[in-house]
């Protein structure tokens, strides 16, 4: 609930349209958009009116701009193979990997791919071989 504060100059005239926002935290289980509604009392009593949602995605989880649409982010689908099984020979190891949520550089997205244990490399950095490449830096 919000209180508006005493004083003729604090009032929400009839049809001027308000934006209030605040800040939460999301639960950590995955959501369905409640149906939210707001109502006023005091002088008099406005009754509970649904508030309408826009049903657009947000960095690609649909329905993503309905508040408290909560989206669990992981990899929907992934797969790992290599080139060659033989030893001290070049190997070509490919990841495919779906997630279920945008993940974007200029968002501060970092993929992480642990459990590769290939010995001695010539280099601890790994060069990128398709047209993927582009994306990391």
């Amino acid at each position: 609930s919000f209180t508006l504060c005493d004083g003729v100059e604090n009032k929400v005239a009839a049809f001027e349209l308000i934006t209030i926002s605040f800040n939460i935290t999301n639960p950590t289980a995955r959501q369905t958009a409640p149906t939210i509604a707001i109502s006023a009392s005091g002088t008099f009593l406005v009754s509970g009116t649904a508030v309408d949602v826009t049903g657009d995605s947000l960095l690609g989880v649909p329905n993503g701009k309905d508040p408290l649409q909560v989206e669990v982010p992981k990899f929907h689908q992934g797969a790992l193979e290599q080139s060659s099984p033989f030893s001290d020979a070049a190997n070509v190891i490919s990841l495919s990997f779906a997630p279920t949520v945008d993940l974007e550089g200029n968002r501060g997205a970092v993929i992480t791919i642990t459990g590769i244990n290939a010995g001695t490399q010539p280099s601890s950095t790994l060069a990128l071989l398709d047209e993927a490449a582009p994306w990391f830096c």
